[in-house]
């Protein structure tokens, strides 16, 4: 089915043996997400207990886990096959040999009803040419399996040897510098054209680590990167194309991601400090480029603007304050908070709305501006265009998360009471007339994989904490 749809590559692996569910993309606690609330609840069961949580080595982790940086989020569910190499007509024997009952779906039967249907019909008759059956197939899968495993485990080598000069998780700016090559000087095992191929796949592996950092999407497809490794590896280019093998394009998008690329020569960097000199700390610094790097940024809305709406969710005499973020999981509907929801695909938002308005949460907008300069003072305004010019330059801004306010007599849009990625500096006007919070909010930011400058295990940040703003800094 794969080869008559065009798949290639990763493509023709088959079924993989474990991975995320992909129709809970989005869903809390499952989709890479929950952790906290699911170390807070297992905890609440121990002290409900009256466990020592010092007692044991297990619960002193856990806690220092509830109590380290909640700015990325972790945890979810994941589907394990461990079945998948066992063939049906040896799962059905054994399921009869321990009288175990199984299920089957009535429809399989119908040959006529879907190509899955139909194909099953001719690999039991084995009317398939000898290329096209069940022996072929999957020794086609394993060898494209195999070969990926390869790329994906040098992709994760190579992307070590990069070095992430900036990640702004409140606008999700992600600045880094590439390798000079991502390819051998010894090709003499194989074709120039199938090197080149690889070479390809392992190089959008790597670019596909930078790109899921910043894309709103859930998946980000190797084939749809194509362009980016041809344009940002000219040297992966087809060998007859001599004319454009070294040119560079400043500009690209792929995967909703802007890549942008700067003048940001070495020698203007600094040394790290306790090193006089950047070789003694990275001595792979001699394989990155030595003068440009690539600034990737979420891309600018073209169509809909993505959307969360908060229905007011307590009395007009109910005081923010009066109520903690549960730490339950799962949460508890008596709650006043919102779920978890994410937006925008980058980050996990819940509100709690003690006005008497829906609240919205959308990007930041042209209009905003216009608005919130003639409601602040003039040196509030001027302080808040500095935080936009260095958070979230140029269009950037136009993807930053707001918290609106959307009374009937207001603009459509709604007047915006907080830019929550922003921290305090992003607080404009979140108490209502009689001095009262009237909004309150959390947000993480989706989870991510940020080589040795992150240990997503521990949400610890390693090597250079510098390079990494969040809101909580």
């Amino acid at each position: 089915m794969r080869l008559a749809c065009g798949q290639r590559d990763s493509g023709l692996r088959g079924m993989q043996t474990y991975g995320n569910i992909p129709e809970c993309w989005g869903v809390h606690g499952v989709h890479e997400s929950g952790k906290f609330e699911s170390v807070a609840f297992r905890l609440g069961r121990l002290e409900s207990q009256r466990q020592d949580l010092s007692s044991t080595p297990h619960a002193e982790s856990q806690t220092r886990m509830l109590n380290s940086d909640r700015t990325f989020e972790g945890g979810g569910v994941r589907v394990i096959r461990p079945l998948l190499t066992f063939s049906k007509d040896r799962l059905v024997e054994t399921c009869r040999a321990h009288s175990v009952r199984w299920i089957e779906d009535e429809t399989n039967k119908d040959t006529w009803r879907t190509p899955r249907n139909a194909i099953r019909e001719l690999l039991q008759t084995s009317r398939l040419p000898r290329a096209l059956r069940k022996e072929s197939t999957l020794r086609l899968a394993r060898c494209k399996a195999d070969l990926f495993a390869k790329s994906i485990s040098t992709s994760s080598k190579l992307f070590a040897n990069c070095d992430i000069l900036l990640f702004d998780a409140r606008s999700s700016v992600l600045v880094v510098r590439l390798l000079k090559r991502t390819t051998s000087t010894d090709v003499s095992q194989e074709s120039m054209e199938n090197y080149l191929e690889k070479a390809r796949i392992t190089a959008a592996l790597l670019l596909r680590k930078m790109v899921d950092i910043v894309s709103p999407q859930d998946e980000t497809s190797v084939q749809s990167l194509r362009y980016a490794v041809l344009s940002i590896f000219p040297d992966l280019r087809d060998l007859k194309d001599d004319a454009h093998r070294k040119h560079q394009p400043t500009g690209l998008t792929a995967s909703s991601v802007r890549f942008q690329r700067l003048a940001w020569p070495l020698s203007q960097q600094r040394p790290r400090s306790g090193h006089s000199s950047f070789k003694e700390l990275r001595p792979e610094l001699n394989e990155l480029d030595p003068d440009y790097v690539w600034k990737l940024t979420r891309q600018p809305y073209s169509g809909d603007l993505p959307t969360l709406t908060i229905s007011p969710s307590v009395s007009d005499s109910f005081i923010a304050s009066d109520a903690a973020p549960p730490e339950t999981y799962p949460m508890s509907n008596e709650s006043p908070w919102s779920p978890w929801q994410l937006w925008d695909g980058r980050y996990w938002i819940r509100v709690l709305n003690c006005s008497s308005h829906a609240l919205v949460v959308r990007p930041l907008q042209a209009s905003d501006l216009q608005f919130i300069a003639a409601t602040i003072s003039r040196d509030r305004w001027k302080t808040f265009c500095r935080l936009l010019a260095s958070t979230a330059p140029d269009k950037v801004r136009w993807t930053l998360p707001t918290i609106s306010e959307c009374p009937e007599d207001r603009q459509k849009l709604g007047r915006v009471l907080v830019l929550p990625t922003l921290g305090r500096d992003g607080i404009l006007d979140i108490n209502d007339e009689n001095g009262n919070r009237k909004v309150d909010w959390e947000v993480r930011y989706k989870r991510v994989s940020l080589g040795d400058l992150f240990d997503n295990d521990n949400n610890i940040i390693h090597r250079n904490r510098d390079v990494v703003t969040t809101w909580n800094d």
